[in-house]
């Protein structure tokens, strides 16, 4: 059964993401937003948990600060999605135009003096 759930997860997944690239750029940020909150209903527990490691994270806040960093985030998952669905359908040329790298020569400057560094990109 756990074979067969996996396959139905993935087929849904792959059928979001094939819809979202068709759509126009314009949309995608805010259809992206709610589709990032219609999956908190979707994965209750999840959400939670997340609102629960907020919460550790951050004991001062209150739990409405929590819940309010728990659906920006949610909802940012949704935009990143529905950007990287539309990026997977584009010509290399034209994803290469999206990317911008920030503070390169200091990441290298550190790198030689033998510092690490933290890097935050997306992977294809």
């Amino acid at each position: 059964m756990g074979k067969i759930f996996y396959y139905l997860e993935y087929l849904g997944l792959k059928l979001l993401l094939n819809t979202l690239a068709l759509l126009p750029e314009k949309w995608l940020i805010p259809i992206g937003e709610k589709v990032g909150l219609f999956i908190t209903k979707l994965m209750p527990k999840r959400y939670k948990r997340s609102i629960s490691d907020i919460q550790k994270t951050f004991p001062k806040k209150t739990l409405q600060e929590c819940q309010k960093i728990a659906k920006e985030s949610w909802q940012n998952i949704g935009r990143i999605t529905a950007e990287f669905a539309k990026t997977t359908k584009l010509p290399k040329e034209q994803v290469i135009k999206k990317i911008h790298f920030i503070d390169t020569e200091k990441l290298f400057a550190d790198n030689h003096k033998g510092q690490g560094g933290i890097l935050h990109l997306g992977h294809f």
